[in-house]
């Protein structure tokens, strides 16, 4: 079975597409324009909207080709839980897969937004799993030191989604006045060097 994904970038797939007369006109930051791709994509039978996601900005090193690059390789560009957060509201069926780059994530920070993302789409969300790549990163942060803790992301992610699971201790109980019951919850405790 083939299964089918949708990247909905304002601009396609050529590095110029952002200059072509069809193109968005604001093609940065432009949540009506990413919903309606995803709106599209679920129509159409695709299975999940993806949006990547990274820390640093591309081809700094080289002012020309910065210069002239499309619009969404710059800076200025939703943290990708957001804008799938916003399409879980005006979907119902469609995957949503965002990167975190688990080389400047701390573990509950990236639970905490895939946990919330999940809850929002009722179980839709999808994590592309990455460390970084591009050399821009590295420059941001500890990159390289940082690099070698994330290995642990995921077990923190995974004790964190199992703590915010509904069920018993997710929800509260009016009745018997509980909103938690503490020893049915399996916290994270992802200490290390790094975290």
């Amino acid at each position: 079975m083939m299964h089918l994904a949708t990247i909905p970038n304002m601009v396609g797939g050529h590095l110029g597409g952002w200059r072509h007369p069809d193109a968005f006109e604001d093609s940065v930051m432009n949540l009506d324009a990413v919903v309606e791709m995803a709106q599209t994509a679920e129509r159409g039978k695709f299975d999940a909207v993806f949006l990547a996601d990274g820390n640093g900005v591309r081809e700094m090193e080289r002012p020309a080709l910065f210069a002239a690059n499309f619009p969404s390789a710059r800076p200025a560009m939703f943290e990708p839980t957001t804008p799938l957060s916003a399409i879980a509201m005006v979907t119902r069926r469609i995957g949503l897969v965002a990167t975190a780059t688990s080389t400047f994530e701390e573990p509950w920070m990236v639970a905490r937004r895939f946990s919330s993302m999940d809850h929002i789409s009722r179980g839709r969300a999808g994590w592309n799993l990455v460390t970084a790549s591009n050399p821009a990163a590295g420059r941001r942060g500890p990159g390289r030191a940082r690099a070698a803790a994330a290995r642990t992301v995921p077990h923190g992610v995974r004790r964190h989604d199992a703590a915010g699971a509904p069920g018993p201790a997710g929800r509260a109980q009016p009745v018997g006045g509980v909103t938690a019951v503490p020893e049915t919850l399996d916290l994270a405790h992802t200490i290390t060097s790094r975290f």
